[in-house]
């Protein structure tokens, strides 16, 4: 159903810092940035007894994640992008998300949303770049391969009870973003 809590101030700096912190320490301004290193542990009593219906019908979501990710490598393979690594054969992934690699990621984007496909990209900053954790010492450049990789994933929609018919509808979008950017 969604979360819940409240924390009531008249001051804008405790405001601004439990809004800061309910979101992973984000930034008022860019919820990609991360200025704190923040939490999220929420879960009141309804919370918990509608987790607790929806545990029954885990399994079956789960399988038809897979099922619509099987869908994507199958549809997908072929076009000039990279797809996620398959499962280690001691593990099966339930597909949160489903993220490919492209060139141009961006344009692909757009492409996709001007059809009215909504990708999302998670994430656009790497963690060892966000101001929270700046303390760690690490600089832009120091990790070549996560810095080159948040410039070119994309998140395609999966989600349980995702059609066949749209599987196929993001595929060909996909397609077709990718033949007009070469």
């Amino acid at each position: 159903m969604g979360d819940a809590g409240a924390v009531l101030t008249d001051d804008g700096d405790v405001a601004a810092a439990v809004r800061s912190l309910r979101h992973h320490g984000s930034s008022p301004a860019d919820a990609n940035r991360h200025d704190y290193v923040g939490r999220t542990e929420r879960l009141d009593n309804l919370q918990a007894a509608i987790l607790r219906l929806k545990l029954g019908v885990l399994d079956a979501q789960n399988d038809h994640r897979r099922w619509a990710a099987q869908q994507y490598r199958e549809r997908l393979a072929g076009l000039a992008l990279d797809l996620p690594p398959e499962d280690p054969p001691e593990a099966r992934a339930v597909h949160h998300l489903f993220v490919i690699e492209v060139d141009d990621r961006d344009h692909v984007r757009e492409g996709l949303r001007q059809r009215g496909i909504l990708a999302g990209i998670h994430y656009p900053t790497p963690v060892h770049m966000q101001p929270a954790w700046r303390d760690l010492g690490y600089a832009e450049g120091d990790l070549p391969v996560t810095e080159r990789l948040a410039g070119r994933i994309l998140s395609l929609p999966i989600f349980p009870g995702i059609q066949e018919h749209e599987i196929a509808r993001v595929v060909d979008a996909v397609g077709e973003c990718l033949t007009l950017a070469t």
